[in-house]
């Protein structure tokens, strides 16, 4: 969303595979877009940030610490307000990090024991909630996108974790009826995706 990352030349590998010309051609194609919009119109930026982190890193040559990930959530929101401030007459959403499930936690999810004899041993109730994998960079990531927001008329942040918290700061894993919310570590099911 800025020349920041546009401008890395690590490629993310397969399934991804977004190679430096991609990210060139979608910020240009980004600011045409902005660039012919009608004040007032709504601009949704959703992301799964912390994918980009790991990019961030190898450009920069840095070990991955909480000092370098505040300078990578500092190099975000920097991309973010390249462009944002430039167009003051739109309306801007910000979607927020996702929460992360460990692969055990998914594991334990898509486990459909009704029928079978386990459900006398394997307690699926474990499962109906998680910590986010990533719990403190979600939180780090989301209060500056939101204190971004908060400080811009234009801007709303949005927390696609909201739907999902539960006590202690807990996610859900699955729906009343046993139905997993996620497909893989960060992606929605199509029950998920409702939810949220």
């Amino acid at each position: 969303f800025g020349e920041i990352s546009a401008n890395y030349k690590t490629v993310l590998p397969p399934p991804l595979n977004i190679y430096p010309v991609n990210r060139v051609t979608f910020f240009e194609f980004y600011k045409k877009m902005l660039d012919t919009l009608i004040p007032g119109s709504k601009v949704i930026l959703a992301c799964n940030w912390h994918v980009h982190y790991e990019i961030f890193i190898r450009e920069n040559n840095l070990k991955k610490d909480t000092e370098n990930y505040k300078k990578y959530i500092e190099a975000v929101v920097a991309d973010l307000d390249s462009q944002i401030k430039k167009h003051n007459d739109l309306k801007f959403y910000i979607i927020g990090q996702g929460a992360y499930i460990s692969r055990k936690d998914l594991q334990c999810t898509k486990l459909d024991l009704k029928d079978s004899f386990l459900r006398h041993i394997i307690s699926q109730g474990n499962c109906k909630t998680f910590t986010d994998d990533i719990e403190d960079k979600t939180l780090m990531m989301n209060s500056a996108l939101k204190k971004y927001a908060d400080i811009h008329s234009n801007v709303t942040f949005i927390d696609r974790n909201i739907p999902l918290r539960q006590e202690n700061n807990q996610i859900l894993g699955y729906d009343d009826n046993h139905y997993p919310i996620y497909n893989d570590d960060h992606h929605y099911t199509f029950v998920g995706s409702k939810i949220v």
